[in-house]
């Protein structure tokens, strides 16, 4: 084999091309089948990666719905426990105001009482006087 029989360009003449051995071929029909074979496996776990990604998608937006709704359930049970507290406080001050007002009430009550003993006793005094 001398290198003066090639063609310009590195490439031997088809005469001169060594012929594949059985074993070569069968070597070089094995790795076909395994590249076949790998192509598809790539291609089934692209589409289990496409449906996993699908589903993950699903997932977030599934997860982002629910805390948004929960966010807003807070939001308004927030709302709500500042009404309640606002309301009792309201309701606080409204009967701390009704016990002062029944207080003095029952003080006047007692005062004007007190002033009703004193004239009936007074009265008495006088009926005992002119008896």
């Amino acid at each position: 084999s001398s290198s003066s029989a090639a063609v310009p360009g590195g490439e031997r003449p088809r005469w001169q091309t060594p012929r594949r051995t059985a074993s070569q071929a069968d070597a070089s029909a094995d790795r076909a089948e395994r590249a076949d074979a790998l192509a598809a496996e790539l291609r089934e776990a692209e589409a289990v990666l496409g449906v996993a990604s699908a589903a993950r998608g699903e997932a977030k937006a599934e997860w982002s719905r629910t805390l948004s709704r929960a966010a807003a359930a807070e939001s308004r049970d927030e709302r709500r426990l500042k009404e309640t507290k606002r309301e009792l406080e309201e309701l606080d001050s409204q009967e701390a105001h009704e016990t002062a007002l029944a207080r003095a009430e029952r003080e006047r009550l007692k005062q004007r009482l007190r002033g009703l003993r004193l004239r009936a006793r007074h009265g008495e005094r006088q009926r005992a006087k002119e008896a």
